[in-house]
Parts: C-alpha cells; structure tokens; sequence
C-alpha cells in the first residue's frame, strides 16, 4: 500500500505511474462532470 512505500520513502516508479493516471482519470471526470453541471444550469 502507500502507507508502507512511505515508510520506506521509497514509491516504485510502477506505483508512481498509476498514481499519476489515477489523478489525470480524476481530473477528466471532474472536468466532464462540470461541463455537464454548467449544461444543466444554462437550460
């Protein structure tokens, strides 16, 4: 888990990566959310 690389101080650069596809998968949701929130309260 992450809580045992940090103790380690030590992330792998696999752990790292899904991280970061993680985060870019979450920022593209939020963005669709909004756009679909903002759709919503135009009509």
């Amino acid at each position: 888990t992450k809580a045992d690389y940090s103790i380690d101080g030590d992330y792998s650069r696999k752990d790292a990566e899904q991280t970061i596809e993680e985060v870019k998968r979450i920022k593209n949701k939020i963005k669709e959310t909004s756009k679909n929130y903002f759709r919503h309260e135009n009509e």
